[in-house]
C-alpha cells in the first residue's frame, strides 16, 4: 500500500513539472493570469501530499491510510471555493 501511494504521489507531481514547463515556455493554448497558474498548481499539488501523508500511515493501517486519501475530496471543495474568477476557461 505505502509502495502505491508513493507510485501515485511521483506520477501527480509530475503533472505538476508538466504543467509548470508548460506554462513557462508558453506551449498552453492561451496564457494564463498568475492567479488562476497558482491555484491551479495548489490543486495540482494536492493529492501529492494526501499521498504523501499516507505512507507513514498505511504501516500502521492500510485502512486509515485509505481514509487519508478520502480527505482529498472535502479538502478539494473547500479549496474550490477560492477559484479565481474565470479560472474554468483556461481548462
Amino acid at each position: 500500500m505505502a509502495f502505491y501511494a508513493v507510485m501515485v504521489g511521483c506520477v501527480s507531481g509530475l503533472e505538476v513539472v508538466l504543467f509548470r514547463h508548460a506554462h513557462r515556455v508558453g506551449l498552453l493554448r492561451r496564457s494564463m493570469p498568475d492567479r488562476v497558474y497558482r491555484w491551479s498548481v495548489l490543486m495540482s499539488l494536492m493529492p501529492v501530499g494526501f499521498f504523501a501523508a499516507s505512507v507513514p500511515v498505511a504501516f500502521f493501517s492500510v485502512n486509515l491510510a485509505v481514509a487519508v486519501w478520502f480527505l482529498f475530496v472535502p479538502v478539494e471543495a473547500l479549496l474550490s471555493r477560492r477559484k479565481p474568477a474565470g479560472a474554468d476557461d483556461y481548462f
